[in-house]
């Protein structure tokens, strides 16, 4: 039987080193390259301010917006 116990373990270890060395070299000598993994981290990094920076806008604004509410149902 080809499938057997070891065999079948054999190919797991061979696929999974093979998968491994294929994303490694990729990373070495591929579209990617560390100073972009950097890049972009920091793309990411400045992202999630702008992204907290518009929160607090967004919660400013809201306040805004109940406090005109309750000025016109004041005026009523």
């Amino acid at each position: 039987m080809i499938f057997t116990k070891k065999n079948f373990v054999l190919f797991l270890l061979l696929s999974m080193t093979t998968i491994f060395f294929y994303y490694t070299v990729n990373i070495f000598f591929g579209n990617y390259s560390f100073s972009e993994i950097r890049k972009l981290s920091i793309d990411l990094e400045n992202l999630k301010n702008s992204n907290d920076i518009l929160e607090n806008e967004n919660k400013v604004l809201f306040q805004n917006y109940k406090k005109l509410i309750k000025e016109k149902e004041i005026i009523k």
